[in-house]
């Protein structure tokens, strides 16, 4: 097994034969910059018919002073959406207090990582529930599987909400999944890490694009947001890719007709950590000139960075003197 294989965890078994494993993961070859473009337009925002909203409150258990995390932006379309599947809480749950006492939906969550009497906020009774386990493809005494733990937990046929957070694991849970219970949900809010790998042809072809392909089968990309904690990855010129992205996805079926415009950054955006300067999408995520609100919140999250960097640096000269 190759080391970048090795490191998301994915295995011959995610693959039709052995020697396509063998072929892809002993490709260590450079990545052709078009290759990698056909692969990130699938992440590029479409128009779906819906406003943004932003879910997740600050009363997660992080200092939104510091790292302002776990609040993502997604399509105003959760009426009749049964519950949330969120693995990788790691004992913030902002973003499920928010939907539980909002939007009525209730929230099954799972991190072996965090305990539930650890939880920044106590657990909504019928609302909240929460199992100390991995999400992971191989279902053992530690951890669950997706489609165990949605037949358990959502035996109907209702639609579902996938919130993903869980450090490079979405890889192989992802490329695992049945189509079938992928389907299940309606919107998929994922964070997709490790995208400076897309250099290699190894984590390009046998990785990001099985893993991108099987969402996009029955879902589009409606939002698009980088996370400012990895920082830029420059693949040319003209293509700066973050390492770490917010996706949202809505499946295809629940696209409308109505004039919804895509904004690049989007009002609603945040910085995610603070302590970090922000970063912005380029072409091919921003294919439309920026309206003004963007504009705007680009100026307002550069100017705040900017602020603190000349107070940091003038304590430190007040400290030398």
């Amino acid at each position: 097994m190759s080391s970048i294989f090795e490191h998301f965890g994915i295995g011959s078994d995610l693959f039709e034969t052995e020697g396509e494993f063998k072929s892809l993961s002993e490709d260590h070859r450079p990545s052709k910059l078009s290759d990698i473009r056909d692969a990130i337009n699938l992440t590029v925002p479409r128009e779906c018919g819906h406003e943004l909203i932003r879910i997740g409150s600050d009363g997660g258990g992080r200092n939104p002073a510091i790292l302002d995390d776990g609040k993502y932006l997604m399509p105003d379309d959760l009426d009749g959406i049964e519950a949330c599947f969120s693995p990788g809480v790691a004992n913030t749950k902002g973003f499920e207090d928010e939907l539980a006492e909002r939007f009525g939906i209730k929230s099954f969550m799972c991190d072996f990582s965090s305990e539930e009497g650890r939880f920044a906020t106590p657990i909504i009774p019928e609302m909240q529930f929460f199992r100390k386990k991995w999400l992971d493809t191989s279902g053992d005494d530690d951890s669950i599987t997706i489609e165990q733990w949605v037949s358990e937990e959502s035996a109907g046929t209702n639609d579902l909400l996938l919130q993903m957070d869980i450090e490079g694991a979405e890889y192989r849970n992802i490329i695992s999944c049945k189509r079938e219970t992928l389907e299940r949900f309606r919107i998929i809010v994922i964070e997709v890490h490790g995208l400076g790998f897309l250099e290699r042809m190894d984590f390009l072809n046998g990785i990001f694009i099985p893993f991108i392909k099987k969402i996009t089968r029955s879902f589009t990309c409606v939002h698009a947001h980088p996370n400012n904690n990895a920082g830029l990855w420059t693949a040319s010129e003209d293509l700066v890719i973050p390492r770490l992205m917010e996706l949202t996805f809505l499946r295809n079926d629940r696209f409308t007709d109505k004039e919804v415009r895509i904004e690049i950054p989007h009002p609603l955006d945040i910085v995610n950590n603070n302590l970090k300067p922000p970063v912005f999408l380029s072409e091919p995520w921003a294919r439309f000139p920026r309206s003004n609100d963007s504009k705007l919140l680009m100026f307002e999250q550069r100017l705040k960075w900017a602020e603190k960097e000349l107070a940091r640096l003038s304590n430190e000269l007040d400290e030398r003197e």
